[in-house]
């Protein structure tokens, strides 16, 4: 028999058993399905990708390369699974004897769900023919890239809301994917810089890479528009731009607070994640920056300040806005009520913040409402029926003042010692058996990585701390930043068009004056400063006004500090917002950190009332309503200065928009 006639009855009897595989024949496509048992069809299905299956072959090309060796060529066609797949691949790991894989990797590409394809890229199999083709015995593995996430949403966090003009601030994009992970990479983003019709001054602020710059000139509330390139998902967010510390260093205070807030809020996020996660440098990072963001913050200063600063001269009086077109309204209303309502949540917050010692649970239970009722307040404050007008803005300014300059930087404070107080060592080794116990060596970075913590009877973690504080004061300092930074919006928008309308008054109708101080029973000095029924004697301002005023006394070895300042007392009349601050913080600069401590200083009376007399028996009648004194039944307090002379400065300053002030150096008896 020729070796031809051989190799045909061998190809006819291998056939048979591959039941006419397509190698038999040219061209012919197969369906491999029915040919395998459920077990072997498990085996040829997607390892990497899943669903994936070939479901037949097609033969291409046949050479003999043997006597009985024969390479055969294959398209395949793969039907895909109920998922989508990128850059799929198929590879031939495995095949039945006789059957050697020389070429088993196949790029399918993308492919549809539950489509099927056959792609140009082919296997070539070599075959001795002197044994069965075993199609059920090949194996595949299939591969894909991940599935490219596609964006969902965008938030926007800016390194602060309110930023002195000409600096940058950082800008702090996250994209979350449909199944809510941040992207990371970040997908391309645009941004574009809105800026409002009215209420702004200056160049419209940039962006360049990840930094929002504004020009020197640049003042108001812009929106910052971030957006998802090729999709509709954008996100804006509100900033404010106000003269930056070496023009107005009354102003530079505000940019200054805004910054500090924003890393208390990142900052007391970032270490509860931290500590959760036993990660003892990032514990540290972070309690380092919430202790650096406190201590950025002067309450005195900011006492002193107001965030109500035009460029020049004062925000006008209510009746003078009514009377150009500017009337009170709901809103106005509305947001006086939900503003003073704010101003008392935070008071309760400081104060839980600065109790010590109390239950946990019952703290934790505390704070956490505070927190929600805070977001309520939020919420109400951003609804369209509670935007104040520059009516509301202005008739409320002590409310505003108060709120801004004396209670947020108060509680910045609290929120700041309260957490650093919850990780000194007594706090957290009380709560771990001594054999384990947790340094704050371990906790800030500074030896081994964190052990988890014990969880048996008498070993929990500390709760407040971890899941009552942290959970707590990390939304808080978020809602915080956020309130501050519309507050700040809507003063400085506020500023422009009164400066652009004209409104604005170029100097103060009012300047206090302090006639004397009455120590008990003492007409002229010098005086007992702990005297009972003492009064401060005062004229030039409005009763209503000096019943709100800050009085500061400050006493002893601190006056010494003052130097040559004591010849400029009383201040000169002041043409702008920036003049009354730049006097006061002259004087603060010269006592702050001699002697007392400055904020012991504080010392308001029982009650203003008016009176018919000053030191020399008596004010004009024509000025009578403007003489008052302010009563001290107790005396005065904290002015003593060891064996000097308890030579007194007196500061007296109003808050608001329309800010006055009064001082003066009285001499107290020493030794009484």
């Amino acid at each position: 028999m020729s070796a031809g006639l051989i190799a045909r009855s061998l190809q006819g009897l291998v056939c048979g058993a591959a039941l006419l595989l397509a190698a038999c024949g040219g061209g012919e496509s197969q369906d491999l399905t029915p040919m395998r048992p459920q077990a072997t069809q498990a085996r040829i299905q997607a390892v990497a990708a899943a669903s994936a299956s070939v479901v037949s072959l097609t033969k291409v090309g046949e050479t003999r390369v043997g006597r009985t060796l024969y390479d055969y060529v294959f398209k395949i066609t793969v039907l895909n699974g109920a998922q989508a797949q990128t850059a799929l691949t198929a590879k031939l790991v495995g095949s039945g004897a006789g059957t050697t894989v020389l070429d088993g990797d196949v790029n399918v590409g993308d492919i549809a769900a539950n489509a099927s394809a056959t792609p140009a890229d082919t296997i070539t199999l070599r075959q001795d023919r002197l044994l069965p083709f075993l199609p059920a015995q090949l194996v595949w593995q299939f591969a894909a890239a991940p599935p490219v996430a596609a964006p969902a949403s965008i938030a926007l966090e800016l390194g602060q809301l309110v930023a002195g003009a000409g600096t940058a601030v950082g800008i702090m994009p996250t994209v979350l994917d449909t199944d809510g992970k941040a992207m990371n990479p970040l997908p391309p983003i645009s941004y574009q810089v809105l800026r409002p019709a009215e209420g702004v001054e200056g160049a419209t602020p940039a962006v360049a890479g990840l930094q929002l710059l504004s020009a020197a000139d640049t003042r108001g509330g812009f929106t910052l528009v971030a957006t998802v390139d090729g999709t509709a998902i954008s996100v804006q967010q509100p900033f404010t731009v106000i003269a930056p510390t070496p023009v107005s260093k009354n102003s530079g205070l505000y940019a200054n607070l805004s910054a500090a807030q924003g890393s208390l809020a990142r900052n007391l996020k970032l270490l509860k994640e931290a500590l959760d996660r036993g990660d003892n440098t990032g514990a540290a990072a972070a309690k380092a920056a919430i202790t650096a963001a406190a201590a950025s913050v002067d309450p005195v200063r900011m006492v002193f300040s107001t965030p109500y600063q035009p460029a020049s001269g004062f925000v006008p009086l209510p009746a003078k806005l009514a009377a150009n077109g500017y009337p009170q309204t709901p809103g106005d209303l509305a947001h006086a009520a939900a503003t003073a309502q704010l101003k008392a949540k935070m008071q309760q917050i400081t104060a839980l913040l600065k109790q010590s010692g109390g239950d946990d649970a019952a703290n934790t239970a505390l704070l956490d409402q505070y927190r929600s009722e805070l977001q309520t307040l939020a919420t109400q404050l951003a609804a369209a029926g509670a935007q104040p007008s520059l009516y509301g803005l202005v008739d409320k300014a002590d409310l505003i003042q108060g709120l801004i300059a004396t209670e947020m930087p108060a509680l910045l404070k609290a929120m700041a010692d309260r957490t650093n107080a919850q990780l000194a060592p007594q706090a957290l080794l009380g709560a771990v058996p001594s054999a384990k116990a947790m340094s704050l060596d371990r906790l800030l970075g500074r030896a081994a990585p964190l052990q988890a913590w014990p969880s048996a009877a008498g070993q929990a973690k500390p709760q407040f701390l971890l899941g009552g504080l942290l959970n707590a004061l990390g939304p808080i300092g978020q809602l915080v930043n956020k309130i501050y930074g519309d507050y700040l919006n809507q003063l400085q928008n506020m500023a422009a068009i009164l400066a652009a309308k004209g409104l604005l008054d170029q100097f103060l109708t009012q300047t206090v004056l302090i006639d004397g101080v009455h120590a008990g029973a003492a007409v002229l000095g010098p005086y007992a400063y702990n005297y009972p029924d003492s009064t401060i004697e005062v004229r030039g301002m409005d009763l209503a006004v000096a019943q709100t005023a800050d009085v500061y006394l400050i006493g002893g070895a601190a006056i010494n500090a003052l130097g040559g300042l004591a010849s400029a007392l009383p201040p000169p009349k002041p043409t702008s917002i920036k003049e009354v601050y730049d006097y006061f913080d002259g004087l603060i600069s010269a006592i702050q950190g001699v002697g007392e401590a400055y904020d012991l200083a504080h010392q308001q009376p029982a009650q203003v009332v008016y009176n018919s007399f000053d030191e020399n028996f008596g004010c004009l009648a024509t000025f009578s309503s403007f003489c008052m004194e302010m009563q001290y039944p107790s005396g005065f307090k904290n002015v003593s200065g060891g064996n000097v002379s308890f030579t007194v400065l007196i500061l007296i300053r109003t808050g608001g928009a329309r800010p006055q002030h009064g001082s003066g150096v009285f001499n107290f008896a020493p030794g009484t």
